[in-house]
């Protein structure tokens, strides 16, 4: 029994580990340092505002600035030196990327090199390589961010442990002190998260269609530049003075074209980014309010705040 085809997506990474080994395990551990990194410089100042505010102990005090500072010289470090060598893996990847298309297109049929769709699909890559860095590039984006994300949120979590009793669970009579200000506001937090999860779907559809259709207007581009640019064609072009059409045809029509495609394009990304934005920051403002409301029942210390 065969077994069935890997999706696009493993055959990618499957690709990534095949070519460069090392690219995941680095891309995952530069991550997870830099979504560790900015909790040391929530946690410590919030123990040195404690300590100021109760025992003002000069001892703790130095040790914590002490330990704040020297986490923060190692992980800057550490995060350098992984850097240095994924530039240097990533580098090794998108150059290899571009190797296994040209040795497959000079493994294929001519006539299937000929192909308008083929044609369509190459003049996609190209672009996308020039924009975006190619599908290894895009797949380790997507990675990086997953990882980040995921880190920064476990690491939330767990800093956030010794509050959850505290937010949902009632600690007095007023309607701050109860859980259902805090169950309000995870709710439209998540509500707001799947609208934006909706909205960011159907952006990325559309842009999808919209690329396809600048890659088939690109196509053509790239025949009329590859035409003027050959010998034999281009000697013909100029007897028989085709200049004119090839201008309006190729520059006019084709170039108007395509840049309203991409600014489209960049419209509906610019959209989403925007809105992305106001959601956050609406979803933030009511979490400072909330957490500033608790505080000020006396649930929160300053540090803790």
């Amino acid at each position: 029994m065969k077994k069935p085809p890997k999706s696009p997506v493993r055959r990618g990474y499957a690709d990534i580990r095949a070519r460069a080994p090392a690219v995941l395990p680095l891309t995952a551990l530069s991550n997870v340092l830099a979504a560790v990194t900015p909790f040391i410089n929530i946690v410590f100042p919030a123990k040195i505002i404690d300590v100021l505010f109760t025992s003002k102990d000069v001892k703790t005090l130095a040790a914590l600035a002490l330990s704040a500072v020297l986490l923060n010289y190692a992980l800057s470090l550490l995060q350098a030196a992984v850097r240095a060598r994924l530039v240097m893996h990533d580098e090794h990847l998108w150059i290899g990327e571009k190797n296994s298309v040209t040795e497959k297109m000079l493994r294929m049929d001519f006539a299937a090199l000929e192909q308008a769709a083929f044609r369509s699909k190459v003049e996609q890559h190209r672009d996308e390589g020039a924009n975006e860095g190619g599908v290894f590039m895009q797949l380790l984006w997507v990675t990086r961010i997953a990882v980040r994300s995921f880190t920064s949120i476990l690491s939330a979590a767990i800093l956030m442990r010794h509050f959850w009793a505290v937010m949902f669970t009632r600690t007095g009579e007023s309607f701050v002190e109860g859980p259902w200000l805090s169950a309000i506001f995870a709710g439209s937090a998540l509500m707001v998260g799947g609208v934006m999860g909706f909205i960011t779907g159907k952006i990325n559809q559309k842009s999808v269609k919209m690329r396809k259709q600048y890659a088939d207007i690109n196509r053509v581009f790239s025949f009329y530049r590859d035409m003027i640019t050959d010998y034999k064609t281009g000697k013909e072009i100029r007897i028989f003075k085709e200049q004119p059409f090839i201008l309006r045809h190729a520059t006019a029509e084709l170039v108007t074209r395509g840049v309203k495609l991409q600014e489209k394009i960049s419209s509906y990304y610019a959209m989403n980014n925007g809105l992305a934005t106001m959601l956050f920051s609406v979803v933030a403002f009511a979490l400072y309010l909330m957490i500033g409301l608790k505080a000020r029942a006396g649930l929160y210390s300053i540090g803790d705040m």
